[in-house]
């Protein structure tokens, strides 16, 4: 149960609605407990018995809502949660969203008694207004902090909001002027109200639209600290404010009282001119004499700009005491002594805690949280830096941003750099906060919206830096240059093709690695491995049509006696396999796993088991961890047709297999396989379910034929047609489209015995048979029960 207070009075969870028993759980929640005469009186102050009344309330609330409330012989109180306590901690913890949403309206707004007593009721809308006097705050501010990000539409609803929020009281005139900012800035008819209520208060409400968007965006952010020093400051202590250009230097100097001073360059005492006046002609000494006196705070921004002659005058001032306090602003350390100094650098991610995303998207940088605040385009604000750093600056960033990990010496070999250039460049960088220490990029995000605005000079940018890579670590970028490759450049692209789809592949992504050499320059390596990975795609078909062409090497005829074997052929299947023995390791493991593959279909088991060991054994010499894995789980699925225990055999293989989807879906397939065989069905659909997920993930559409065939099975046996149906015909489809012939055969099986159609049944046998998979056709008769004309089958791999 819940107590909801705000916006009505209602215990969720409890049908209970008697008003006198709520406004005291309602009172109880609010105050805590409370003695029980001191109830009483406050709730009954007329009734001839009030404990006895009070006796009577608790009773319907133990009877009616049990739980809600609790009481001694002396003390009562609620024991269910109430949503003002709930409001009041979101306040405290400023969690002002969260209160928002809580407040649904009024304290036990709509809740009356005639007799409720004078007390009950002032206490009711004091409570009433304390409450939307929080809420009315919430808003403000929260209007406030979209007014800061430039959304004045927003904030001048939630301003609205405020100002007409029920049970809340009168706004103070105090609070005029922001309301009045908010409501003027997003354009809302309620200003004219607003300011017409302030001209009856005396206060002259003269802001216009623009000039209320400017008040009210927010010049700099996480500054608070270095602020509220600054304005302690006391007459005639000197601050310094320093950090790299972009720093929020001239934003912070800017939201201080005082007189702003930009620098100027050129004539003598130019920047102290707005000070002078017709003063300038006095001489240095009349000059300092002069400001010697002033009074007030004078902010100077930045003193490396400031002309030479007002330079010296300031630092003779900063020596006879002056009486007013000055705050200058520079990239560098102060060169005489100060009062206080302080360093700005990036914006912490507490700084940036209550404005949304700001730090993820921005990483402290302040020119580019400004950018983020008022809806701009990071891409764009983070270029505008760039360009306004030194030589170099932009390509060395950007170049950096297209690595995985940092490295200058490639950066600079890439861009032909000199090291002392090289250096320059980071060190720029490194004061405005683009890179960190180790040569990170910050601002990640913004980066590569840049380089995606930017297609051909990331292009250009990313061929010099594959140039100087090899194999994987080239890929990425040879990739993003595919309009710039020369010549000279192929053998190298190809390289880095082949690695990256190698990888793919032993990761257990074969559709993916098939798709990335689609875009490799051609050779006859990248069509055998993209043949490869069509095959482990589970589409046999077009992985045997990419072998066309080729010469038969003992590579070629492995890869071909496996796709003979899952196309149905397995004459052309062992003579390929066969004539691959000849070749080198691999070509001879691949064979002998086909071989032992066809063993196993002729149910000459322990000639599978010889095939697949030989296989396991070439695989792990190898170090093929996936190949190897591969192998144990044809190991494992031998032991189980032998009907020997398998479980831990399978259990190696998905040790072997590790993270590699492929595998351990394939592993997954013949493991529900196993539980089927040995009556666990409960198990063996969940493995069969998850093998096909998996295979649907990574596009491994034999697997997932398979998977979803025996899915379909599961469902068959209990009797759960109309699922097994949906289930088998998703298995075909896919099964058609990688052209395996026996799994083509075995799903037309089963969809003829689920729709009692014989003679469908019989075709399907005889495309097993066809296909070489008698064994697979006399196991389907072989299991036909006295009563039924056919019989479904699950499969394995």
């Amino acid at each position: 149960m819940r107590l909801r207070t705000l916006g009505g009075v209602v215990l969720e969870g409890s049908t209970f609605t008697r008003i006198k028993p709520l406004l005291l759980l309602s009172y109880l929640a609010v105050e805590g407990s409370k003695d029980r005469r001191y109830l009483s009186e406050f709730f009954w102050p007329g009734a001839s018995d009030a404990l006895n009344s009070l006796s009577r309330a608790l009773s319907q609330l133990r009877k009616d809502a049990p739980g809600a409330i609790d009481a001694d012989e002396q003390r009562v109180w609620a024991s269910v949660p109430c949503d003002v306590e709930e409001f009041l901690e979101a306040i405290d913890s400023k969690n002002l969203e969260k209160a928002i949403s809580i407040y649904q309206g009024a304290f036990l707004d709509g809740a009356y008694l005639q007799d409720w007593g004078i007390e009950l009721e002032e206490w009711i809308y004091a409570k009433r207004e304390l409450l939307a006097s929080y809420a009315q705050e919430a808003l403000l501010s929260l209007a406030e902090d979209d007014a800061a990000r430039g959304r004045f539409s927003e904030a001048a609803k939630r301003a609205e909001t405020a100002f007409n929020l029920s049970g809340a009281p009168v706004p103070e005139p105090e609070t005029f002027p922001r309301y009045y900012a908010l409501l003027i800035a997003g354009h809302s008819p309620l200003a004219a109200k607003i300011k017409e209520e302030a001209d009856g208060y005396g206060i002259a409400l003269k802001l216009k639209t623009e000039e209320a968007k400017g008040r009210l965006q927010v010049a700099f952010v996480g500054r608070e600290k270095e602020k509220a020093k600054l304005e302690k400051l006391s007459k005639g202590e000197w601050a310094w404010v320093s950090g790299a250009s972009g720093m929020g230097k001239t934003s912070l100097l800017k939201s201080l009282s005082g007189i702003y001073l930009p620098a100027r360059s050129g004539l003598p005492y130019a920047t102290l001119e707005p000070l002078l006046g017709a003063s300038l002609e006095d001489g240095e000494e009349l000059i300092l004499r002069k400001l010697s006196k002033l009074e007030g705070t004078y902010l100077f921004d930045p003193w490396e700009w400031i002309d030479q002659e007002s330079q010296n005058v300031l630092r003779r001032l900063r020596d006879v005491l002056p009486s007013c306090t000055i705050i200058i602003a520079s990239k560098e350390k102060a060169p005489f002594r100060v009062d206080l100094e302080l360093e700005l650098g990036s914006l912490s991610q507490s700084d940036l805690q209550r404005y949304g995303e700001a730090w993820e998207k921005t990483e402290g940088l302040p020119a580019l949280v400004g950018a983020f605040l008022h809806g701009e385009a990071l891409e764009e604000a983070l270029e505008n830096r760039l360009k306004a750093l030194p030589k170099n600056c932009e390509d060395v960033y950007l170049a950096l941003s297209l690595l995985e990990t940092p490295d200058p010496a490639l950066v600079r070999r890439a861009l032909g750099l000199k090291a002392n250039q090289i250096a320059q460049a980071f060190e720029a960088l490194l004061q405005v906060g683009l890179v960190g220490a180790s040569s990170k990029v910050r601002a990640v995000q913004a980066a590569k919206d840049l380089l995606e605005s930017h297609k051909l000079r990331t292009s250009q940018l990313a061929i010099k830096l594959a140039r100087e890579l090899e194999g994987l670590s080239a890929f990425p970028l040879y990739s993003l240059a595919k309009l710039l490759w020369e010549d000279a450049d192929l053998p190298k692209v190809q390289e880095a093709y082949l690695a990256w789809a190698n990888e793919l592949l032993r990761r257990g992504f074969p559709q993916r690695a098939s798709d990335t050499l689609s875009d490799a320059p051609k050779g006859d390596e990248v069509t055998l491995l993209k043949s490869r990975a069509l095959e482990r795609s589970g589409l046999f078909k077009e992985s045997l049509k990419e072998l066309e062409g080729l010469k038969e090497t003992p590579e070629v005829l492995a890869l071909k006696g496996a796709l003979y074997w899952r196309l149905g052929k397995p004459e052309e299947s062992k003579g390929a396999s066969e004539q691959a023995l000849d070749g080198d390791i691999e070509a001879r493991a691949e064979a002998l796993n086909t071989l032992g593959h066809l063993a196993r279909s002729e149910s000459s088991y322990k000639e599978a088991t010889d095939y697949t060991r030989r296989a396991a054994a070439l695989w792990r010499s190898l170090g093929h961890q996936s190949r190897l894995a591969d192998a144990l789980n044809n190991l494992a699925s031998v032991k189980a047709l032998q009907g020997e225990p398998a479980e831990e055999a399978f259990l190696e293989a998905f040790q072997v297999a590790g993270d590699n989807p492929l595998l351990r879906a394939r592993i997954l397939i013949n493991l529900g396989w196993m539980y089927n065989k040995n009556n666990d069905f409960t198990k063996a659909l969940e493995k069969w379910q998850e093998a096909a997920q998996l295979s649907e993930e990574i596009g491994a559409k034999e697997q997932a034929s398979t998977a979803w065939n025996n899915v379909g099975v599961a469902f068959h046996h209990q009797g759960k047609l109309k699922e097994a149906k949906l289930a088998y015909e998703r298995a075909l489809r896919m099964a058609q489209k990688s052209g395996e012939q026996l799994m083509v055969g075995m799903l037309m099986a089963n969809l003829a015995e689920l729709n009692q159609d014989k003679e469908a049944w019989e075709e399907a046998l005889r495309i097993l048979e066809e296909a070489g998979h008698k064994e697979e056709a006399d196991q389907y008769r072989a299991d036909l029960p006295s009563d039924h004309p056919f019989r479904n089958h699950d499969a394995y791999l």
